[in-house]
């Protein structure tokens, strides 16, 4: 979680909120990071994340330093954003990981910023309810604890009108404060990012191509594959976002977006006829090891 810093609000439109949960959404390619929920307020926000491999502290900085650039990009804005580094701490109990995603969710009802969890548009809320869906948000595991969205839904309700005490030890307020139980996520089989000059020279010499030849333009309805692996490994490998690839290349950030997907797609399917494939598991090796 953070804040904006002197509590001023950082989300200030409806763009504002969707160019973060855009960044949200790129932590479990990029960092191997869980999302399991999520709430989003004028001046602060909560995540829920699991960090099986860590990656905890890169992911943070990757998620609000490229916030932070966006939001200096507006007229009026130059300076920190955020309050702090970030808080985060390591749940460990069942009863207090439940607990958390209806604070999380209820969170918009506490600030005043609507009456049920389902008026706020900026959480995950509706994602467990089935009120929309997310290809980067994991809810199986905390929908298990609850047994069912009915339940999910009456559990929310008992914590709003009170009749449901948060667990043992469970403070809201101490989530703000440092503690010596806060987790500086160890980095354990993390990808360390790379310049973008590194990751032109080490593309190049993966697949034997030079840069003209990688980015040269589709051609005929197979398109040119060396260049769905350019987007890929540059968006996979540095910090620029799907956008700037694509202002740097000449290509839309939809066509960024698909050649990801189309790699990312390619590999999983097992398909071991492309030669680009090759240099694609190269290319995760050679990342893995950095």
């Amino acid at each position: 979680m953070n804040r904006g810093a002197r509590h001023q609000p950082v989300f200030l439109d409806d763009g504002c909120y969707e160019h973060f949960l855009g960044l949200l959404s790129e932590l479990p390619e990029r960092f191997g990071v869980v999302v399991h929920a999520y709430a989003l307020l004028p001046n602060h926000f909560h995540l829920l994340l699991g960090c099986p491999r860590g990656g905890l502290s890169q992911a943070m900085q990757y998620l609000q330093s490229r916030y932070s650039k966006y939001l200096n990009q507006r007229p009026g804005w130059d300076g920190p954003v955020w309050r702090s580094r970030f808080r985060n701490r390591v749940v460990e109990v069942e009863s207090t990981w439940q607990h958390l995603l209806a604070y999380v969710h209820l969170n918009p009802i506490e600030a005043g910023l609507c009456q049920r969890p389902g008026d706020w548009t900026w959480s995950s809320h509706g994602l467990y309810v089935g009120d929309g869906t997310s290809d980067f948000v994991e809810l199986a595991e905390l929908r298990g604890l609850y047994g069912s969205v009915e339940a999910y839904v009456d559990y929310l309700a008992e914590v709003q009108s009170g009749r449901r005490s948060p667990p043992v030890g469970f403070d809201p307020e101490d989530l703000w404060r440092h503690s010596h139980t806060e987790w500086l996520a160890v980095e354990i089989d993390t990808p360390k990012l790379f310049s973008v000059d590194e990751a032109w020279a080490v593309l190049e010499r993966v697949s034997g191509l030079d840069r003209e030849a990688l980015c040269a333009a589709p051609r005929g309805r197979r398109g040119n594959p060396a260049r769905w692996v350019t987007f890929w490994w540059l968006w996979s490998s540095t910090v620029l976002s799907q956008a700037e690839i694509g202002r740097s290349l000449g290509a839309k950030a939809p066509v960024v977006s698909t050649a990801i997907r189309r790699v990312r797609e390619t590999r999983k399917s097992g398909d071991t006829a492309p030669e680009w494939l090759g240099w694609v598991r190269e290319l995760d090796r050679v990342l893995l090891g950095r």
